[in-house]
């Protein structure tokens, strides 16, 4: 059994491909679900680059085994997007980790 610390509220995205009624590939971002989790700032830092202030930041979230859960997901954590860079199974389908990259807006 894995022990887990699950304090944080995360939500998860994924984007979902539909075809309109003139045959136009539309694409929306569907929300699946709110779980908590445990979430570790891994590596932090900004950067200037054309005028613009970029963040790099890298976190871990550990969450209980989803399958739905995958890396073509995003998710949202304290107001900020992020996605899914690398998923790991932990245990045997007890729980997740996941390596998350910081998206700019």
């Amino acid at each position: 059994m894995i022990n887990l610390k699950l304090n944080k509220r995360v939500t998860f995205f994924k984007e979902v491909s539909t075809r309109s009624k003139t045959g136009a590939v539309e694409t929306d971002t569907k929300k699946l679900v709110t779980l908590y989790a445990e979430v570790r700032q891994l590596r932090g830092d900004e950067k200037i680059t054309h005028g613009e202030i970029l963040d790099t930041e890298i976190i871990s979230v550990v969450i209980r085994f989803r399958k739905t859960i995958d890396n073509k997901c995003q998710l949202e954590w304290e107001g900020s997007k992020y996605n899914i860079v690398h998923v790991q199974e932990l245990g045997t389908k007890e729980g997740l980790k996941l390596l998350c990259r910081k998206i700019n807006e």
